[in-house]
Formats: C-alpha cells, structure tokens, sequence
C-alpha cells in the first residue's frame, strides 16, 4: 500500500492550475514527508490517496497551503555564534571576577 501525493498550484478557490506533480511514498515508511522545491510565493493544494494493488482509496480534503522556509541564512547563523561568543566571554569575565 502506498500513499499519493498531489501537487496543484492554486489560482483562486475554485480552479487549479499548473504542473501537476505525484509522489508516492511506501506504507513502511515513516508517515512523514518533506516536499521540496516548492516556490514560497505560491499557494498548493495537497490531498492523499491510499492505493493497493487492485484498487484506489478514497482522496483525502486537500488543504491548501504556502511553503515556509525554515532554513536560517548564514548571516543569521554568524549573528548567533558571535552573540554565543559574547556571552561566553562575559559569563567567563564574571566568574574570573568573583574568583579574584
């Protein structure tokens, strides 16, 4: 058994359009699967299928969604390890401090 995933972009509530795509991903696997590529600029519409050998299931509602980006940039990578080095520094300067 598999689960099937459908990709529409989506133009106002009642049509869809533009490249359709699937993904099928095993029953066995872990129920959780990352879709990537997609544009952060558009809406897509998402529905799941179960499918065997001999027949289809019944599609799921499909949401409709945008993708967000959950990545940090380096700079905000930078941002954080030169806070982190700070305070490093400040709570080390402290405990000299207090030992002297």
């Amino acid at each position: 058994m598999a689960r099937f995933l459908q990709l529409l972009e989506r133009l106002s509530p009642d049509v869809y359009i533009g490249e359709k795509s699937s993904t099928r991903v095993l029953a066995s696997a872990l129920p959780q699967h990352i879709i990537q590529n997609l544009d952060p600029e558009n809406n897509y519409g998402i529905w799941v299928q179960a499918l065997s050998l001999s027949r289809e299931g019944p599609k799921s509602v499909m949401l409709i969604g945008r993708p967000t980006n959950n990545d940090l940039s380096s700079d905000a990578l930078v941002g954080i390890t030169a806070a982190s080095l700070f305070v490093f520094i400040l709570v080390l300067s402290g405990v000299v401090f207090i030992l002297r």
